[in-house]
């Protein structure tokens, strides 16, 4: 049994308002041409809401030109990039039962010469904790 999604199954295609009409005009850089294309499958055509999902797919590649379910390129660029999820810098997680560090304390760790495990021991921290940032004060003294 084959299961298939609105995006996967393009037959809607084949009833687009855009069949027929002249393609260039969907793909021209006037804005006389511009305007009818929109017009062409904002009224007309009834497979624009089948149209706007796959173009808006993240499945389907970008297409940076012409005039596709009633959206220009720049269009469908900004809506594309409002619904992908937002970038996080890289953080490490936080261990559970590990404790926040007050400056004073990064301070004392840096300076401190015993041994990372050591160190990690007296403050209830991970040793790579205490690597990490003593690496740090070495690159920002370098």
């Amino acid at each position: 049994m084959s299961t298939t999604t609105p995006v996967d199954d393009l037959g809607w295609q084949t009833r687009g308002a855009c069949r027929t009409q002249d393609l260039e005009l969907f793909f021209s850089t006037r804005a006389a041409d511009i305007r009818a294309a929109k017009a062409i499958c904002g009224h007309a055509c009834p497979v624009t809401q089948q149209c706007r999902t796959w173009v808006l797919s993240p499945s389907t590649p970008a297409i940076g030109f012409g005039v596709i379910a009633g959206m220009a390129a720049k269009t469908r660029q900004q809506i594309r990039l409002s619904h992908r999820a937002p970038r996080r810098r890289h953080q490490q997680p936080h261990r559970p039962g590990e404790k926040t560090l007050t400056p004073a304390q990064v301070d004392a760790i840096r300076g401190d010469t015993r041994s990372s495990y050591a160190v990690s021991r007296d403050y209830e921290i991970a040793a790579s904790t205490v690597q990490r940032i003593r690496r740090g004060a070495r690159l920002a003294a370098a």
